[in-house]
């Protein structure tokens, strides 16, 4: 056999095995494009079907929450409604010198319905001015009159500490030695030299009422963080002697005030011993240390019983000094109204 017909021979092998090889490929690839395809499809078909279906929610849905919504409405509507019965609100208008008429007749009404305490003495002296001191006309040089625009935050202030000498004096303390307020307007009002400011001059004796000052709690506060609804802060500082029962009712009191108060700080210190001795043992104690050098008789102990060891006699006062702070939602909530909007506001309620 010559050469050119095995070449051609090995040629033609060669030629049909990739031909077969080829179409294997083919047919093999063909049959994955099929699947691929089918899949592709059945994806297509399954995202048409989610593009065809109704929007959500379902007129059912739509329908339920409407409802939901208008319940949600009118509880917020009657959240409002309570919180604005925690306003101290001023009906009428104050002037300067009105503020410290009202003032005036606000401590005079205090000091005479002020109860009987410690040693049978009424509970507020009567040169207290329950931390309105600055607007005492009676205090020598004078008192001075307030900025105007301060006048309403002042009014409330004076209402405040009226509420709190209410209930001090309903728990029964024995004696009140400081009361002092946020002066806000301490540097408006004490070195100004406007209408507004100036000082009016009744000489008579001072008034001053700070016993306790040095027990008393600070009132240099941070500024407060204000919220959805606008609320304003007062703070109160007051120190008094009291008794444990009428201590506690006197929290029990504050913790049911409405407007919200809240005990800041709580500092209690003892003023009495811890051991009281009766008369007898006090006299026969007192007899034996007159002269140490006398020769005397010793006295032998008492027994236990005659030491006040429980009951309202061995019950000493303690000194207890408080830091309140009220707190009231004083502006009307006034909100722009779209669809889907909470429509809410409330006005204030008056003393």
């Amino acid at each position: 056999m010559s050469k050119t017909r095995i070449a051609v021979i090995v040629g033609g092998v060669v030629s049909l095995i990739l031909v077969a090889i080829t179409a294997w490929l083919t047919f093999s690839r063909m049959g994955k494009a099929s699947e691929v395809r089918s899949s592709l499809d059945t994806a297509r078909r399954q995202l048409a079907s989610y593009y065809d279906r109704n929007p959500f929610p379902s007129e059912d849905n739509i329908g339920i929450e409407k409802v939901n919504l208008e319940k949600l409405r009118e509880r917020y509507e009657y959240l409002l409604e309570q919180i604005s019965t925690n306003a101290v609100s001023i009906k009428d208008e104050h002037s300067p010198g009105g503020f410290v008429t009202l003032c005036e007749e606000t401590v005079q009404k205090l000091r005479n319905k002020a109860p009987k305490g410690e040693k049978d003495a009424p509970i507020a002296g009567a040169d207290f001015y329950f931390g309105f001191d600055k607007y005492d006309r009676s205090k020598e040089g004078g008192g001075v009159l307030p900025d105007k625009g301060d006048v309403p935050r002042l009014v409330r202030q004076l209402k405040m500490m009226e509420m709190l000498i209410n209930r001090l004096y309903e728990s029964k303390v024995l004696k009140l030695e400081h009361f002092a307020r946020e002066e806000f307007e301490a540097e408006d009002a004490a070195g100004s030299s406007s209408d507004t400011s100036r000082q009016i001059r009744r000489r008579k004796g001072s008034t001053r009422s700070s016993s306790g000052e040095g027990f008393a709690f600070s009132l240099d506060l941070d500024p407060l963080t204000q919220g959805d609804v606008p609320m304003v802060r007062e703070s109160f500082s007051l120190v008094f002697n009291s008794k444990e029962a009428a201590l506690f009712d006197f929290l029990n009191r504050i913790g049911g005030m409405w407007p919200y108060a809240q005990i800041a700080g709580v500092k209690i210190r003892k003023t009495g011993d811890d051991v009281v001795l009766l008369a007898e043992e006090k006299t026969a104690k007192a007899q034996t240390t007159e002269d140490p050098f006398k020769p005397t008789v010793k006295v032998p102990p008492k027994p236990r019983t005659s030491r006040l060891i429980s009951g309202s006699l061995r019950e000493s006062p303690v000194r207890v000094a408080l830091q309140i702070n009220i707190y009231t939602f004083e502006e009307p909530v006034t909100d722009d109204v779209g669809d889907g909007d909470f429509e809410s506001g409330y006005s204030d309620q008056g003393w």
